[in-house]
Parts: structure tokens; sequence; C-alpha cells
């Protein structure tokens, strides 16, 4: 079963531009697990998801960037399967920051 992570129903153009962003847009909708829930600093609803409590965001540079990221995210073990991020997202690590659970469209092909 395919999640739509990108929207929720109704008009679209009630959500707005948003900032610049690899990831993470208005009106993304995120997971059953709460990943890929839009956030920024200033509105911020991951608290109020099920396991995605943590705002990307808060990596950000000070200087907006199109690199940036907005969505809802937790701490996974890159040793586990994908499945521990919920449907329609992975585990993904960077250097220095971790490993956190990213919904499918923001990850990079690594072939």
């Amino acid at each position: 079963m395919m999640s739509d992570l990108s929207a929720v129903s109704g008009d679209l153009s009630m959500c707005g531009a948003g900032p610049l962003s690899r990831c993470g847009h208005p009106c993304d909708t995120g997971n059953s697990l709460g990943v890929g829930l839009y956030c920024t600093i200033a509105q911020n609803p991951c608290a109020g998801t099920s396991m995605a409590k943590i705002c990307s965001a808060l990596v950000n540079g000070a200087t907006p960037s199109a690199d940036d990221a907005y969505f809802c995210t937790f701490v996974c073990d890159s040793t586990k399967p994908d499945s521990q991020c919920g449907e329609n997202a992975r585990c993904s690590c960077m250097p220095g920051l971790g490993c956190g659970c990213t919904n499918d469209r923001c990850v990079q092909p690594t072939g």
C-alpha cells in the first residue's frame, strides 16, 4: 500500500511556498510514525507524532539554502531494517550527525 507523503487532501494552493528545501515542503503529511511531516523551527508539529519527534530543521545552517531540510524524523539504527522508520521511509546516515529516518522521496539514489 502506497501512502501519500506529498500533501493533504483538499486545495493545495493553501499550503504556500515555504523555504528553500531539498526535503520537506508545506503540506507534506508524513507516514504513520510522522516521518516526513513538514516542520520548521518556528512551527514544529513533530512532538505530536507517534515517533518522529525531531525536526530536521534543527541542523540547517543560519543562511537558507537549497540543501536545507524541513521534516520530522527520529534516530534510527543503520544495522536494522528500514522498516523501523515506517512506510515509505528509510534509515539514512550523515557524517557527524548520525542516522535518522528519512522519507524515500528525500534519499539520494546510491547508484
